[in-house]
């Protein structure tokens, strides 16, 4: 089953010099609830090939989120490359430190709900929205 949902309007940035914390704090807080729980439900993510993950780039592959590269090397907008919900808050909740603030992904649930994951700098904020059409 699952809960299909479909990536609408995007505005997301990691700077390169970020890469390599942000790739070693994804792969801390993986192992930390692998180790917690070795049932822990990551949806459709091949957590040990995010352990093995050379680049940020590969690892948010594996969580079915393609980055694009900009000239500068920093990522510059990135692709839902899947259908389903899977572990999107735990994957953005822990690269929040590194993406750039006011970055952000809008979302349509399988449901006709919206959200915008909202990148403060700080913390993940999860705003719903609504589509409104004027007259």
């Amino acid at each position: 089953m699952g809960y299909y949902i479909y990536q609408h309007e995007t505005d997301f940035r990691i700077k390169k010099e970020n890469f390599e914390k942000a790739l070693q704090a994804l792969k801390d807080v993986c192992h930390e609830e692998f180790n917690k729980n070795e049932n822990f439900d990551f949806g459709w993510v091949d957590i040990f090939k995010v352990f093995d993950s050379p680049t940020l780039g590969h690892a948010l592959i594996e969580f079915n989120w393609n980055p694009t590269i900009g000239e500068n090397g920093d990522i510059e907008d990135i692709e839902f490359m899947s259908e389903k919900l899977g572990s999107e808050e735990f994957l953005f909740k822990t690269l929040t430190p590194f993406v750039e603030k006011d970055s952000y992904i809008v979302i349509e649930g399988s449901e006709s709900e919206w959200w915008k994951w909202l990148f403060d700098g700080k913390t993940l904020i999860e705003k719903p929205g609504k589509v409104v059409f004027e007259d």
